[in-house]
């Protein structure tokens, strides 16, 4: 099967344009309107992902052609929604069809952002500082068995940290107690990998 291609390029996007790669009809007047009416497609909008998460969003605007369009990304399956959810960082693959299987690939760049990552020197460490780094619990001669002085011991125990602090187990009965906000301020850190930030 002849493929009739055009290229486009409008940072930051790529498009590769093509007439009938989609199992329809092939022929010289379907071609002929994927030259003359083709299906054109931009990132209407599109979210980061946070450090270490798939949580990007991409959608999808779709024009010319003969709608109704289908989508997919990165290869999968078709599917009539234009909304891409839980995208990690990287360069993703937007295949735009119409009804006359006349497409257009769009390339679109999640970027990983660190803006919504909770800060460690200003908001982790004061935590641990104030509710763990205690005297008797996680010091030097304390009775728990790591110490939390510095990004590197926090981070080893990282995912101890986090469950210990959901569980309400840590700080222990008895001691100062952290709030939900606390507690999800560690998890968020957490679950972005624990960076020194």
């Amino acid at each position: 099967m002849k493929k009739l291609l055009q290229f486009l390029l409008l940072a930051p996007f790529i498009f590769l344009s093509s007439c009938g790669d989609s199992g329809g009809d092939d022929s010289p007047s379907v071609a002929n309107d994927c030259l003359n009416n083709p299906v054109t497609a931009v990132a209407e909008s599109q979210s980061d992902a946070n450090l270490g998460q798939s949580n990007g969003s991409i959608t999808i605007l779709a024009q010319g052609g003969t709608p109704p369009y289908e989508y997919r990304i990165n290869g999968g399956d078709f599917q009539t929604s234009r909304i891409f959810t839980g995208l990690p960082a990287g360069d993703h693959v937007i295949t735009v069809v119409d009804s006359n299987s006349c497409s257009v690939d769009l390339q679109v760049r999640i970027v990983e952002s660190v803006g919504n990552v909770p800060s460690f020197s200003a908001e982790i460490l004061p935590i641990i500082q104030s509710r763990c780094a205690t005297s008797g619990c996680h010091v030097a001669g304390g009775n728990a068995p790591t110490v939390f002085a510095s990004h590197a011991q926090i981070s080893a125990s990282a995912a101890a940290i986090k469950a210990r602090t959901q569980a309400k187990t840590m700080p222990p009965s008895g001691s100062p107690q952290l709030t939900d906000g606390q507690i999800q301020l560690i998890a968020d850190w957490v679950d972005a990998g624990a960076p020194n930030n």
